[in-house]
């Protein structure tokens, strides 16, 4: 058994140090420097590219700026016919529908009725719960004392009482 057990401890750390071999990063001579230098050729690629870009949407921006006083008086020359052609072809909007404005009564008495049913269902579920403790708790009444032998049906405890009367 105790062989067994040096054996496979002797298995994982050859297992664990064949993993670090693996995984460890060869440490060549001239890979970090090769490595940086690939990155600043790369970072320095990208750079162009941002200037590059960003002088083509600054050449845009300035054709679109210089463009605009033209289209101001395009616009001006064309405004009045546009708005002749509006204000002759409106068409009168259709009447708005509401259910509020057309059954106003009728939507106040289902909302009053909706709401009496809700109680009324909160009541009755009350009252079926207080039913159910009432069967639980037998003779006994709600301060803990029992009923007296001859009284089972009622709940209060002064009813057909002869010693308070």
């Amino acid at each position: 058994m105790n062989f067994a057990r040096k054996f496979l401890l002797f298995v994982c750390a050859g297992v664990l140090w064949a993993a670090v071999a693996i995984s460890a990063e060869p440490r060549l001579p001239g890979t970090k420097a090769s490595e940086q230098l690939y990155w600043k050729r790369l970072h320095e690629q990208l750079d162009r590219e941002k200037a590059e870009t960003e002088r083509q949407q600054s050449e845009y921006r300035e054709q679109v700026i210089s463009a605009l006083p033209e289209l101001a008086r395009a616009a001006a020359a064309i405004q009045p016919e546009l708005i002749a052609a509006e204000d002759g072809m409106q068409a009168p909007l259709p009447p708005t529908f509401s259910w509020f404005d057309r059954y106003p009564h009728e939507i106040g008495f289902g909302l009053v009725t909706v709401l009496i049913g809700v109680f009324a269902r909160r009541v009755l579920l009350r009252h079926k719960r207080e039913a159910e403790i009432r069967a639980l708790t037998g003779g006994y009444l709600s301060d803990g004392t029992g009923q007296r032998p001859g009284n089972r049906s009622s709940s209060n405890r002064y009813d057909n009482c002869s010693e308070v009367c």
